[in-house]
């Protein structure tokens, strides 16, 4: 028994380093998100004290020469404790995670959705159900229902032609949640109301988590399909970055994205997502606020198949990363900037569409135009600006635009609310209209 705990004290430090190296994302500890060259020399590091720490161990507790162990089976034996040792760490960590994202999804202030709106798309990591339905839930208040339409367009939920009637003028939003109008119902989203302050049709293809690689994508598919009059293109600083990024903001698990990289030849070129996302396919409406959801039941249908998932195609992503297998994402945010946008442009002209370019941002904070991007016959409706010039005296961008709930008010989310929408309608109308 002696001889045991001493192979488990010297085997101590290696396994510190393991840990700190398996879960450095976790315990937050670096710069950057997913494995690195440090942390994968972290981690053999770690086994390697390990297997030493049991060897040194076993050769310092015998005293007789001839009770010792050949290196071989030291080694051997060494490996097995390793391995049961990262086993059970596995097997705890994953307890750990599935009890975490068991606790969100059964909470009564679920902030997420209800239903099953959204699917797997190959190239824009997740998509609109046709036809799809769901409620987005929030700490306070009612939840907002959500409806897209056979096109996986967002419309209000009581549209009666599911397809939008095809009146003149034509327009197509592109962007993210902001576009979406997350946390607002449809009739409160700026696409909504210059649609029908136009007269013509609003095709909001806004979509939460969405970046720059989505709105490229769905320019390629949507333009030409069509030929909208006007494209309404939303830029945001986040955009580029979520472009740069393989992995699409989540709440748990991993949602993986179309993201710019370099290939062999050295050209910036948009990576479809790395792998099929479980998020969009498992059973979550199943315990989404149920009154005794059961959390091995949850482990079962949820926690185990989500992870085992994601463990495996990370883990691969890793390995291929590693060989250069899988381009790396690009560092080059003006070469992304200019290559996405100016694709969007490009398509737009090519199918005579009038590019409106739109300047969002979420704080006092202006947004200029990097130069990088080509603006020669693009409409500019700088939103932020209006946003911020419409402020009151002393009045907080976020008290004024941000969504508030309750008695006394609590703030509930960052999106536009209705107010910020209008003037963003407003500021999109006074250029529309004028062509």
């Amino acid at each position: 028994m002696k001889i045991v705990l001493r192979k488990v004290l010297f085997a101590l430090p290696g396994l510190a380093v393991l840990i700190l190296s398996l879960f450095a994302d976790v315990l937050q500890i670096g710069n950057t998100n997913g494995v690195g060259t440090t942390q994968i020399a972290g981690i053999v590091v770690g086994i390697l004290m390990m297997m030493l720490g049991v060897i040194f161990a076993g050769r310092e507790a015998s005293s007789n020469p001839g009770q010792q162990l050949s290196l071989k089976k030291k080694l051997v034996f060494s490996s097995c404790v390793v391995s049961c040792i990262m086993l059970i760490l596995l097997v705890g960590f994953g307890i750990y995670e599935s009890h975490r994202i068991y606790t969100i999804v059964t909470s009564k202030v679920w902030r997420g959705w209800i239903g099953s709106p959204h699917q797997p798309d190959r190239l824009l990591g997740y998509k609109a159900v046709s036809n799809g339905r769901g409620q987005h839930t929030f700490s306070i208040g009612p939840n907002i229902p959500m409806r897209y339409d056979s096109l996986g367009f967002r419309v209000p939920v009581d549209t009666t032609n599911n397809d939008r009637s095809q009146l003149r003028p034509t327009i197509l939003f592109l962007g993210c949640s902001f576009t979406y109008g997350d946390a607002c119902i449809a009739e409160e989203t700026f696409p909504e109301l210059v649609g029908q302050m136009s007269g013509g049709t609003a095709l909001n293809a806004g979509k939460c988590s969405y970046g720059l690689g989505q709105m490229v994508f769905l320019a390629r598919r949507l333009v030409s399909k069509f030929t909208p009059d006007f494209v309404v293109v939303q830029y945001s600083p986040w955009l580029i970055d979520r472009a740069m990024n393989p992995f699409m903001p989540s709440y748990f698990g991993r949602a993986p994205g179309p993201y710019y990289a370099n290939n062999k030849k050295g050209e910036l070129v948009l990576q479809p997502p790395l792998f099929r996302s479980m998020l969009y396919e498992l059973p979550f409406d199943k315990f989404k606020g149920a009154s005794n959801p059961g959390f091995m039941a949850f482990c079962n249908d949820v926690g185990a198949p989500l992870l085992i998932h994601d463990a495996w195609n990370m883990t691969r992503y890793r390995i291929q990363s590693m060989f250069g297998l899988v381009p790396a994402p690009t560092t080059d945010k003006r070469a992304v900037i200019r290559n996405g946008y100016e694709e969007i442009f490009n398509i737009c002209r090519k199918n005579e569409a009038q590019i409106v370019l739109l300047v969002l941002g979420r704080s006092e904070n202006r947004i200029e135009i990097p130069t990088a991007l080509p603006v020669n016959d693009v409409l500019i409706v700088d939103a932020q600006t209006a946003l911020i010039d419409r402020l009151e005296v002393g009045q907080k961008y976020q008290n004024a635009y941000a969504h508030w709930r309750g008695n006394p008010e609590v703030y509930i989310d960052g999106h536009p609310n209705a107010h910020a929408h209008s003037i963003i309608a407003d500021e999109l109308m006074s250029v529309i209209s004028s062509k």
